[in-house]
């Protein structure tokens, strides 16, 4: 006799309401058609969504650990998705998830959300690289965003264990917007996003400086997010003498960050370093060009020259060529909205995440 009884699925991960990369993803699982084919439930770990003194956060990290081990004890769970990322302070917290799992004896996907490189986070040595990659093969599943990702843990990790799956989007409202009508006489650049010095926000304001001095006229900068830079940023922008093009926003979710994304009309995301940014798959999606850095999944989803330009991070001169370069040319960037939208639809859509997780979710790969 054959069971009709749903796969239980407990996903741990921060608070899915919570603004962040992560929070969305889990998000869009458990509203997909994954929440009708298992039993979705959450564990939820991190700060996001919490506000917490730091001995309240000391006392949730040490007990964390003996919550998950109650909840496979006490609950029919037949595999642990793990979302994490290759930073110290999520690898040390997440690998002690990892074995809790392994020694309740569920199944277990493993994702990492950008981080280090494998190299970066053993500092160079083989010895604890292949060690964490002994560690992270514990996990049945190890899954990772980008193909830069892919073919570093290739040499950790063995093929039937790794996958590569991107983030997704959700298509409904950008999908039946009509093509944006870009105008010669103003263009509306945009940001958005955590407003802190690693994505690249005060090369932002360098290039639109630069490019602003080298004749460019008939733009503003829309910003919306906040983060801990904000005020200092805010004040830079000033003096680099673009307050008048300045429209911030501040944090937009909703009708409001759809509203946005409608305004824009070429998003730039000069980042140091980054997984594959759901603000760059929303510019597609919305048939925003990019101009973004070549770091973590940006090329898997960008290619230069049709979805928009790529340029090498911390580089103002370069960010204010490609500034200059798509406001001079509104044929390029109508060709490169359409190609953004297109791309959206083929590879971004939530039914390709939900087509990549169900032989996971549903047991089919076991």
């Amino acid at each position: 006799m054959i069971s009709d009884q749903k796969r239980s699925i407990l996903l741990i991960g921060p608070e899915i309401a919570a603004v962040s990369g992560v929070s969305t993803h889990l998000r869009q699982i458990m509203q997909s058609s994954l929440g009708e084919q298992c039993d979705l439930s959450q564990f939820q770990i991190g700060s996001e969504g919490r506000a917490q003194s730091k001995l309240q956060k000391l006392r949730r990290l040490a007990s964390d650990p003996f919550r998950l081990w109650g909840v496979l004890s006490d609950k029919r769970i037949d595999l642990v998705h793990i979302n994490s990322s290759l930073d110290h302070k999520a690898y040390w917290r997440d690998i002690v998830f990892l074995f809790i799992a392994k020694l309740a004896r569920v199944e277990i996907i493993f994702q990492l959300h950008g981080g280090q490189s494998p190299e970066e986070f053993s500092r160079g040595s083989g010895v604890l690289s292949r060690l964490m990659g002994r560690i992270f093969s514990l996990a049945d599943y190890f899954v990772v965003l980008t193909s830069r990702e892919l073919k570093n843990y290739a040499r950790l990790i063995s093929p039937g264990k790794l996958y590569q799956i991107p983030n997704c989007i959700d298509q409904t409202i950008s999908k039946h917007l009509p093509s944006k009508s870009f105008s010669p006489g103003l263009i509306h650049f945009a940001y958005i996003g955590r407003l802190v010095s690693t994505k690249g926000i005060f090369e932002i304001a360098d290039g639109l400086k630069l490019a602003k001095q080298a004749g460019l006229t008939g733009f503003e900068l829309h910003v919306a997010g906040d983060g801990p830079d904000k005020n200092t940023w805010l004040s830079y922008v000033s003096d680099c003498g673009l307050a008048s093009e300045l429209v911030y926003h501040g944090s937009v979710s909703g009708d409001q960050k759809n509203g946005f994304w409608q305004k824009a009309e070429v998003l730039l995301l000069p980042s140091y370093s980054e997984g594959l940014p759901y603000s760059v798959l929303e510019a597609l999606a919305f048939g925003v060009p990019v101009v973004a850095t070549d770091v973590g999944g940006i090329p898997d989803a960008i290619e230069h020259g049709v979805h928009g330009l790529i340029i090498e991070p911390r580089n103002a001169e370069a960010l204010a060529s490609a500034i200059s370069e798509l406001a001079g040319n509104i044929e390029q960037l109508d060709t490169m909205s359409t190609a953004c939208r297109s791309r959206a639809e083929e590879e971004y859509s939530i039914s390709t995440l939900v087509n990549s997780f169900s032989p996971m979710y549903l047991g089919a790969r076991k």
